[in-house]
């Protein structure tokens, strides 16, 4: 880094090193211009690959389909714990047979304390 110029207008100079050959230099009027110029300049001139896109909001959004999914995302923001629990239920009040019993039944219970 350097910096030059009168105390009231400095002029800063950075440099990037993204491998040994590839050394990019950036100015500003502040340390942060200055790094920011240098990384713009390394992303234009830089024959290292690019990094992959971020992936679409569209595709998060599709995530939130799955409502098992949505569900752990709410709670996880409200802080809430979850657990799921599974029970089996007799379609008799007799002891059923092992193969007559009802599909497994998702019960949901949530945990949430409130704050005084």
């Amino acid at each position: 880094m350097d910096e030059s110029g009168p105390a009231h207008k400095k002029q800063f100079t950075v440099s990037l090193v993204l491998t040994p050959d590839q050394v990019f230099y950036g100015k500003g009027a502040s340390i942060k211009k200055a790094q920011q110029s240098a990384a713009e300049t390394a992303l234009n001139g830089t024959i290292l690959p690019k990094p992959p896109d971020k992936v679409s909001s569209k595709k998060v959004r599709s995530d939130f389909q799955n409502p098992t999914v949505l569900l752990r995302y709410v709670a996880g923001r409200l802080g809430v714990e979850i657990k799921f629990i599974d029970e089996s239920v007799p379609i008799c009040p007799t002891p059923p047979h092992p193969l007559t019993r009802l599909p497994v039944q998702l019960v949901i219970q949530l945990f949430c304390c409130n704050a005084l």
